[in-house]
Protein backbone atom coordinates (compact mmCIF):
# COMPACT_ATOMS: atom_id res chain seq x y z
CA UNK A 1 0.00 0.00 0.00
CA UNK A 2 1.52 3.23 -0.81
CA UNK A 3 1.36 5.92 1.64
CA UNK A 4 2.10 9.98 1.68
CA UNK A 5 2.72 12.19 5.02
CA UNK A 6 2.37 15.89 5.19
CA UNK A 7 5.53 17.71 5.47
CA UNK A 8 3.29 20.27 7.72
CA UNK A 9 1.76 17.83 10.25
CA UNK A 10 2.83 14.55 9.24
CA UNK A 11 -0.74 13.26 9.22
CA UNK A 12 -1.63 10.96 6.02
CA UNK A 13 -2.64 12.51 2.61
CA UNK A 14 -5.20 11.78 0.63
CA UNK A 15 -5.93 11.74 -3.20
CA UNK A 16 -7.99 14.70 -3.99
CA UNK A 17 -10.20 14.46 -6.81
CA UNK A 18 -8.55 17.27 -8.44
CA UNK A 19 -5.78 14.72 -8.25
CA UNK A 20 -3.39 16.71 -6.04
CA UNK A 21 -2.60 15.30 -2.86
CA UNK A 22 -4.57 17.15 -0.06
CA UNK A 23 -4.03 16.68 4.02
CA UNK A 24 -7.44 16.32 5.30
CA UNK A 25 -6.31 17.85 9.26
CA UNK A 26 -4.32 20.88 8.09
CA UNK A 27 -5.06 21.36 4.34
CA UNK A 28 -1.57 21.37 2.81
CA UNK A 29 -1.73 20.68 -0.75
CA UNK A 30 1.04 18.50 -2.98
CA UNK A 31 1.91 17.65 -6.70
CA UNK A 32 2.96 14.14 -7.00
CA UNK A 33 5.93 13.52 -8.82
CA UNK A 34 6.23 11.70 -12.17
CA UNK A 35 7.75 8.39 -10.11
CA UNK A 36 4.94 8.82 -7.31
CA UNK A 37 2.22 9.25 -10.01
CA UNK A 38 3.13 6.27 -11.74
CA UNK A 39 3.58 3.70 -8.96
CA UNK A 40 0.24 5.09 -7.37
CA UNK A 41 -1.61 4.51 -10.48
CA UNK A 42 -0.34 1.20 -10.78
CA UNK A 43 -1.48 -0.01 -7.23
CA UNK A 44 -5.07 2.12 -8.60
CA UNK A 45 -4.86 -0.16 -11.67
CA UNK A 46 -4.70 -3.68 -9.30
CA UNK A 47 -7.09 -2.15 -7.11
CA UNK A 48 -9.86 -1.56 -9.13
CA UNK A 49 -9.33 -4.74 -10.97
CA UNK A 50 -9.84 -6.44 -7.76
CA UNK A 51 -12.95 -4.13 -6.96
CA UNK A 52 -13.97 -5.62 -10.47
CA UNK A 53 -14.00 -8.92 -9.32
CA UNK A 54 -15.21 -8.74 -6.41
CA UNK A 55 -18.77 -7.16 -7.43
CA UNK A 56 -19.36 -9.44 -9.91
CA UNK A 57 -22.53 -11.63 -9.23
CA UNK A 58 -20.42 -14.82 -8.99
CA UNK A 59 -16.57 -12.90 -8.61
CA UNK A 60 -13.72 -15.63 -9.18
CA UNK A 61 -11.63 -16.34 -5.99
CA UNK A 62 -8.09 -16.18 -8.48
CA UNK A 63 -8.96 -12.96 -9.41
CA UNK A 64 -10.24 -12.07 -5.34
CA UNK A 65 -6.90 -14.12 -3.92
CA UNK A 66 -4.82 -12.10 -6.52
CA UNK A 67 -5.08 -8.41 -4.93
CA UNK A 68 -4.40 -10.38 -1.52
CA UNK A 69 -0.83 -11.86 -2.68
CA UNK A 70 0.14 -8.05 -2.70
CA UNK A 71 -0.92 -7.30 0.41
CA UNK A 72 1.94 -5.57 2.68
CA UNK A 73 2.47 -7.57 5.92
CA UNK A 74 3.52 -6.02 9.28
CA UNK A 75 4.92 -8.03 11.90
CA UNK A 76 4.39 -8.27 15.61
CA UNK A 77 4.77 -10.23 18.55
CA UNK A 78 2.60 -10.81 21.09
CA UNK A 79 2.80 -10.45 25.21
CA UNK A 80 3.32 -14.26 25.41
CA UNK A 81 5.86 -14.36 22.51
CA UNK A 82 4.06 -15.18 19.45
CA UNK A 83 4.17 -13.88 16.39
CA UNK A 84 1.37 -11.73 15.16
CA UNK A 85 0.82 -11.19 11.40
CA UNK A 86 -1.05 -8.49 9.55
CA UNK A 87 -1.74 -8.66 6.28
CA UNK A 88 -3.35 -5.44 5.26
CA UNK A 89 -4.60 -3.61 1.81
CA UNK A 90 -5.04 0.06 3.83
CA UNK A 91 -3.27 1.59 6.03
CA UNK A 92 -4.06 4.86 7.36
CA UNK A 93 -2.69 6.93 10.90
CA UNK A 94 -4.76 9.71 12.81
CA UNK A 95 -2.56 11.02 15.55
CA UNK A 96 -0.68 8.36 17.23
CA UNK A 97 -2.97 5.36 16.39
CA UNK A 98 -2.58 3.11 12.91
CA UNK A 99 -5.39 1.57 11.14
CA UNK A 100 -5.01 -1.24 8.85
CA UNK A 101 -7.73 -2.51 7.01
CA UNK A 102 -7.28 -6.50 6.68
CA UNK A 103 -9.65 -9.06 4.60
CA UNK A 104 -12.14 -9.65 7.75
CA UNK A 105 -11.01 -6.82 9.89
CA UNK A 106 -9.90 -3.41 10.88
CA UNK A 107 -7.52 -3.46 13.65
CA UNK A 108 -6.20 0.00 15.37
CA UNK A 109 -2.75 -0.58 16.53
CA UNK A 110 -1.52 1.58 19.69
CA UNK A 111 2.04 1.84 20.36
CA UNK A 112 3.93 1.49 23.80
CA UNK A 113 4.15 5.49 23.97
CA UNK A 114 0.62 6.26 23.46
CA UNK A 115 -1.27 8.62 25.65
CA UNK A 116 -4.32 10.39 25.26
CA UNK A 117 -6.16 12.94 27.83
CA UNK A 118 -6.63 10.82 30.41
CA UNK A 119 -4.48 11.06 33.74
CA UNK A 120 -3.26 7.15 33.58
CA UNK A 121 0.36 7.02 33.57
CA UNK A 122 -0.09 2.81 33.51
CA UNK A 123 0.56 1.70 29.73
CA UNK A 124 -1.32 -1.38 29.83
CA UNK A 125 -4.21 0.27 32.33
CA UNK A 126 -4.89 3.36 29.30
CA UNK A 127 -4.90 0.58 26.72
CA UNK A 128 -7.68 -1.62 28.70
CA UNK A 129 -9.65 1.78 29.28
CA UNK A 130 -9.20 2.55 25.49
CA UNK A 131 -10.78 -0.68 24.92
CA UNK A 132 -13.55 -0.49 27.31
CA UNK A 133 -14.36 2.75 26.21
CA UNK A 134 -14.57 0.99 22.18
CA UNK A 135 -16.82 -1.29 24.09
CA UNK A 136 -19.03 0.80 25.68
CA UNK A 137 -19.56 3.37 22.70
CA UNK A 138 -20.52 0.35 20.57
CA UNK A 139 -22.85 -0.85 23.04
CA UNK A 140 -24.90 2.79 23.32
CA UNK A 141 -26.37 2.12 19.95
CA UNK A 142 -30.34 1.66 19.89
CA UNK A 143 -32.16 0.12 17.09
CA UNK A 144 -35.71 1.06 16.58
CA UNK A 145 -37.93 -2.26 17.18
CA UNK A 146 -38.89 -2.12 13.36
CA UNK A 147 -35.67 -1.85 12.07
CA UNK A 148 -36.46 -3.25 8.31
CA UNK A 149 -32.70 -1.96 7.07
CA UNK A 150 -30.81 -4.61 9.38
CA UNK A 151 -29.12 -1.36 10.61
CA UNK A 152 -26.98 -3.51 13.20
CA UNK A 153 -24.81 -4.70 10.01
CA UNK A 154 -23.48 -1.00 9.75
CA UNK A 155 -21.54 -1.17 12.91
CA UNK A 156 -18.76 -2.92 13.40
CA UNK A 157 -18.16 -6.06 16.17
CA UNK A 158 -15.65 -6.08 18.77
CA UNK A 159 -13.29 -9.25 18.29
CA UNK A 160 -10.78 -8.67 20.63
CA UNK A 161 -7.59 -7.25 21.93
CA UNK A 162 -4.00 -8.45 21.43
CA UNK A 163 -0.94 -7.02 24.37
CA UNK A 164 2.32 -6.32 22.48
CA UNK A 165 5.24 -7.48 23.84
CA UNK A 166 6.60 -3.97 23.26
CA UNK A 167 4.11 -2.91 25.81
CA UNK A 168 1.55 -1.66 22.32
CA UNK A 169 -1.81 -3.39 21.92
CA UNK A 170 -4.24 -4.26 18.86
CA UNK A 171 -7.78 -3.72 18.96
CA UNK A 172 -9.43 -5.91 16.45
CA UNK A 173 -12.92 -5.23 14.54
CA UNK A 174 -14.41 -7.61 12.79
CA UNK A 175 -15.45 -6.85 9.30
CA UNK A 176 -17.28 -8.26 6.27
CA UNK A 177 -14.70 -9.66 3.84
CA UNK A 178 -16.66 -7.91 0.36
CA UNK A 179 -16.45 -4.01 2.63
CA UNK A 180 -13.63 -1.86 1.31
CA UNK A 181 -12.12 1.68 2.51
CA UNK A 182 -14.05 4.42 1.12
CA UNK A 183 -10.94 6.03 0.69
CA UNK A 184 -9.57 3.10 -1.91
CA UNK A 185 -12.11 4.14 -4.90
CA UNK A 186 -11.02 7.55 -5.72
CA UNK A 187 -13.11 9.82 -7.51
CA UNK A 188 -16.47 8.94 -7.79
CA UNK A 189 -19.77 9.84 -9.64
CA UNK A 190 -21.77 11.76 -7.90
CA UNK A 191 -24.73 8.85 -8.20
CA UNK A 192 -22.10 6.58 -6.75
CA UNK A 193 -21.95 9.21 -3.89
CA UNK A 194 -25.56 9.92 -3.56
CA UNK A 195 -26.01 5.99 -2.31
CA UNK A 196 -23.09 6.44 0.28
CA UNK A 197 -25.10 9.56 1.51
CA UNK A 198 -28.11 7.44 1.99
CA UNK A 199 -26.30 4.86 3.84
CA UNK A 200 -24.53 7.49 5.84
CA UNK A 201 -27.82 9.21 6.71
CA UNK A 202 -29.05 6.03 7.84
CA UNK A 203 -26.19 5.58 10.49
CA UNK A 204 -26.45 9.46 11.43
CA UNK A 205 -30.39 8.12 12.35
CA UNK A 206 -28.84 5.33 14.25
CA UNK A 207 -26.85 8.26 16.32
CA UNK A 208 -29.56 10.46 16.64
CA UNK A 209 -31.62 7.68 18.23
CA UNK A 210 -29.20 6.53 20.84
CA UNK A 211 -28.38 10.11 21.55
CA UNK A 212 -24.53 9.90 20.84
CA UNK A 213 -22.29 11.42 18.42
CA UNK A 214 -19.30 9.18 16.47
CA UNK A 215 -17.33 12.73 15.71
CA UNK A 216 -14.94 10.76 13.26
CA UNK A 217 -16.79 10.23 9.83
CA UNK A 218 -14.78 10.35 7.05
CA UNK A 219 -13.50 8.23 4.17
CA UNK A 220 -10.61 6.83 6.18
CA UNK A 221 -13.04 5.34 8.84
CA UNK A 222 -16.03 4.27 6.49
CA UNK A 223 -16.47 1.16 4.69
CA UNK A 224 -18.54 0.52 1.61
CA UNK A 225 -19.39 -2.35 -0.66
CA UNK A 226 -19.46 -1.55 -4.09
CA UNK A 227 -21.63 -4.73 -4.97
CA UNK A 228 -24.89 -4.51 -2.85
CA UNK A 229 -24.37 -0.74 -1.55
CA UNK A 230 -23.84 -0.59 2.04
CA UNK A 231 -21.53 0.80 4.06
CA UNK A 232 -19.81 0.25 7.73
CA UNK A 233 -18.76 2.99 10.26
CA UNK A 234 -15.48 2.18 12.00
CA UNK A 235 -12.97 5.13 13.20
CA UNK A 236 -12.36 6.02 17.08
CA UNK A 237 -15.22 4.30 19.04
CA UNK A 238 -13.38 5.07 21.69
CA UNK A 239 -13.98 8.62 21.05
CA UNK A 240 -18.06 8.16 21.10
CA UNK A 241 -20.05 11.36 23.14
CA UNK A 242 -23.10 11.61 24.51
CA UNK A 243 -24.82 14.75 22.84
CA UNK A 244 -26.48 15.82 25.79
CA UNK A 245 -22.82 16.18 27.39
CA UNK A 246 -20.92 16.79 24.32
CA UNK A 247 -18.16 19.52 24.12
CA UNK A 248 -18.05 19.65 20.41
CA UNK A 249 -19.24 22.98 18.88
CA UNK A 250 -22.15 21.59 17.25
CA UNK A 251 -24.81 18.53 17.95
CA UNK A 252 -24.64 17.76 14.33
CA UNK A 253 -20.92 17.12 13.70
CA UNK A 254 -21.48 14.09 12.44
CA UNK A 255 -24.21 15.94 9.59
CA UNK A 256 -21.36 18.14 9.07
CA UNK A 257 -18.90 15.10 8.50
CA UNK A 258 -21.37 13.55 5.97
CA UNK A 259 -21.49 16.80 3.89
CA UNK A 260 -17.35 17.16 4.17
CA UNK A 261 -16.36 13.36 3.07
CA UNK A 262 -18.90 13.74 -0.21
CA UNK A 263 -17.50 16.52 -1.01
CA UNK A 264 -13.79 14.77 -0.62
CA UNK A 265 -15.03 11.85 -2.61
CA UNK A 266 -16.60 13.42 -5.92
CA UNK A 267 -15.56 13.73 -9.12
CA UNK A 268 -15.86 17.26 -9.21
CA UNK A 269 -15.82 20.53 -7.03
CA UNK A 270 -19.30 20.78 -5.74
CA UNK A 271 -19.22 24.66 -6.19
CA UNK A 272 -18.93 24.27 -9.95
CA UNK A 273 -22.66 23.51 -10.26
CA UNK A 274 -25.73 24.44 -8.86
CA UNK A 275 -28.16 21.47 -8.69
CA UNK A 276 -30.04 20.42 -5.22
CA UNK A 277 -27.37 17.64 -4.69
CA UNK A 278 -24.70 20.21 -4.93
CA UNK A 279 -26.87 22.72 -3.03
CA UNK A 280 -27.10 19.77 0.22
CA UNK A 281 -23.51 19.34 0.15
CA UNK A 282 -22.67 23.17 0.81
CA UNK A 283 -25.95 24.15 3.05
CA UNK A 284 -25.65 23.63 6.58
CA UNK A 285 -27.40 20.32 7.88
CA UNK A 286 -30.55 20.29 10.11
CA UNK A 287 -30.45 20.35 14.31
CA UNK A 288 -30.95 16.18 14.20
CA UNK A 289 -30.75 13.57 11.62
CA UNK A 290 -34.16 12.59 10.95
CA UNK A 291 -35.11 15.75 9.59
CA UNK A 292 -31.56 15.71 7.75
CA UNK A 293 -32.59 12.42 6.23
CA UNK A 294 -36.21 13.85 4.83
CA UNK A 295 -34.26 16.76 2.98
CA UNK A 296 -31.66 14.06 1.74
CA UNK A 297 -35.04 12.27 0.47
CA UNK A 298 -36.35 15.55 -1.67
CA UNK A 299 -32.70 15.69 -3.17
CA UNK A 300 -32.63 12.35 -4.20
CA UNK A 301 -36.54 12.51 -6.17
CA UNK A 302 -35.17 16.11 -7.58
CA UNK A 303 -31.57 15.19 -8.36
CA UNK A 304 -31.92 11.83 -9.48
CA UNK A 305 -35.89 10.56 -10.07
CA UNK A 306 -35.79 8.54 -7.30
CA UNK A 307 -34.01 5.76 -5.76
CA UNK A 308 -32.46 3.92 -8.63
CA UNK A 309 -29.91 1.04 -8.02
CA UNK A 310 -26.75 2.13 -10.45
CA UNK A 311 -23.83 -0.68 -10.69
CA UNK A 312 -20.28 1.08 -9.75
CA UNK A 313 -17.87 0.50 -13.13
CA UNK A 314 -14.92 0.96 -12.84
Amino acid sequence: MISYKCPNCSAEMVVHSSGDLVCPYCGTKENFSDAELAEYKKFRIHMLEYLKACSDADPDPDKTDRMWDRAEQLKLKSKDGEEVVVSYLYKTKNGQVSSYFTRYNVIYHFPADFRNHTDINNTAELHGNLTSKAIAGLGKLNFPQADLKHLEKCFPQYSGTIVLSDGGMLLVFNKPEEFYPLELFGALEKEHVAWIISRLENICCVLEYSGICHGDICPDTICINPRTHEAMLFGAWWAVTDKKTSLLPSPNTDLVAIRKTARMILGYEAGQQSGSFEKFLKDKPTCDAYKDFENWDKVIEDAFGGRRFTKMNY
